[in-house]
């Protein structure tokens, strides 16, 4: 199943009735990184990250989500860390 539909899949269950992403924004984002896991590095089994958790109410939008592999994603599991910020430091980007 695409990203996109497993996420607007899971978020639904989790009664989420806002605005979700689109498979073009999850491509643009994940190539935005390089194709790479945010946390460590990794360009095997990139999944979508909710920053802020469905769980916890956090949204399906594109602003919510960043790229880990499976196994960082499962690490960080209900956590709310953002590697967003980290990476565009690592990589010299300025945040706005």
């Amino acid at each position: 199943m695409a990203p996109a539909t497993a996420a607007r899949r899971r978020a639904l269950a989790f009664g989420y009735e806002g605005e979700h992403f689109t498979a073009e924004e999850w491509l643009a984002l994940v190539e935005f990184y390089g194709g790479k896991c945010l946390r460590c590095g990794s360009r095997e089994s990139i999944t979508v990250d909710h920053v802020i958790p469905l769980s916890l109410g956090g949204s399906n939008c594109i602003d919510n989500l960043q790229p880990l592999c499976e196994g960082c994603n499962l690490d960080k599991g209900q956590d709310t860390t953002d590697y967003r910020q980290a990476s565009y430091i690592r990589e010299g980007v300025q945040m706005a």
